[in-house]
């Protein structure tokens, strides 16, 4: 069997590192041959991610040759639907829940155009992988249940840490021997993910101090608000590293404070490190953890994070175990490419359309 995973770009982001890590979970398997295609080069303010790719040539790529196409991104899922009379199979993972989040980072225009355009793009495949139950039920009212399959992403077990941005361990020494709670976050840095709301906890709570990894639209706006808080000597804004859970086992509380996630792979993240996770009560975070393995909170109330940040304090290290005993058995890089090995196989024996 041959598979070619068709990305947009080979980028530290999060829906391209877990392609990269499924990749990496098939390799060795006997009778599967898995290449990772990338339609282009990072741009100049990403990071390119440190594993063999293949530069997708449409002149040149023979469809014919594979036996599977397996897209991630509107861009090779477009390639797919316009080509799909040469693809023998077709499946796409959905990472998010495309029109919330577009409507979130864009504006409603964009998001009803472009939402409805890869529903198209969709509409042709043989299945669609949604990372999550919620993904799954936000589309099932546009394909049957039988194009939409389960499978959730997973990451390492083990990896082998580098610190070598030391910026970053200097600024929580720095907060802790001040006696403060360090908080911290990563993310791409947008209205989507909610960061402000960390830092009017900070502004709440004079025992805390919060940093903050990664880039985005948002992120001026945040160090704005930081100083008309007056808590710009509690916050760090890292900027985009290329390894951003190196640090994590370095916070008291890890906070996610998303409205919306088609996942959440940053919490899993913080899980594997053994942090106490403190995380928005939306169902993509439900149906990861419960209530015994994480803290959840009303993302658009500060008081319900403030309370909640409490709770940890006290339930924290005993959460964090439970959470990885579950990460273990359910969110692995390994759990993941069996899934999808199953799913390649049953795809690959149907008859074509």
């Amino acid at each position: 069997m041959r598979v070619a995973i068709i990305i947009t770009r080979p980028v530290l982001l999060g829906p391209s590192i877990v392609m990269k890590s499924l990749v990496a979970s098939l390799s060795g398997i006997e009778n599967l041959r898995v290449e990772l295609y990338c339609l282009g080069k990072p741009k100049e303010d990403e990071e390119e991610f440190d594993y063999h790719w293949l530069k997708f040539s449409l002149s040149r790529f023979r469809f014919e040759d594979y036996d599977l196409i397996h897209t991630n991104g509107i861009r090779p899922d477009m390639i797919a639907f316009l080509f799909r009379k040469r693809i023998r199979r077709h499946i796409s993972t959905i990472h998010s829940l495309v029109s919330e989040e577009f409507l979130l980072t864009r504006n409603r225009l964009y998001s009803v155009v472009f939402g409805k355009i890869w529903l198209l793009f969709w509409k042709q495949a043989d299945k669609l992988v949604c990372v999550s139950n919620s993904v799954r039920n936000y589309y099932s009212k546009s394909f049957p249940s039988g194009k939409l399959k389960v499978i959730h992403n997973g990451i390492p077990e083990k990896v082998s840490f580098e610190e070598s941005d030391h910026d970053i361990r200097m600024r929580i020494d720095h907060f802790r021997n001040r006696g403060l709670k360090v908080i911290g976050t990563a993310a791409i840095l947008s209205r989507l993910k909610n960061t402000r709301l960390l830092l009017e906890l900070v502004a709440a709570r004079s025992d805390s101090a919060c940093v903050v990894i990664g880039n985005g639209n948002e992120l001026d706006n945040l160090k704005e608000l930081a100083e008309k808080l007056d808590i710009s000597n509690r916050c760090f804004f890292a900027g985009f590293r290329k390894e951003a859970a190196n640090y994590f086992r370095h916070f008291d509380f890890f906070i996610s404070a998303s409205l919306s996630e088609g996942f959440g792979l940053t919490v899993l993240e913080a899980i594997r490190e053994k942090v106490p996770v403190v995380c928005s009560g939306i169902a993509a975070f439900r149906e990861l953890f419960t209530p015994d393995e994480v803290t959840f909170f009303d993302p658009f109330d500060c008081n319900s994070l403030s309370a909640a940040l409490d709770i940890a304090s006290v339930e924290g290290k005993g959460k964090s175990e439970a959470a990885y005993s579950a990460f273990r058995v359910k969110y692995t890089e390994t759990h993941m490419g069996f899934n999808y090995y199953e799913l390649y196989k049953s795809v690959c024996i149907q008859k074509p359309n």
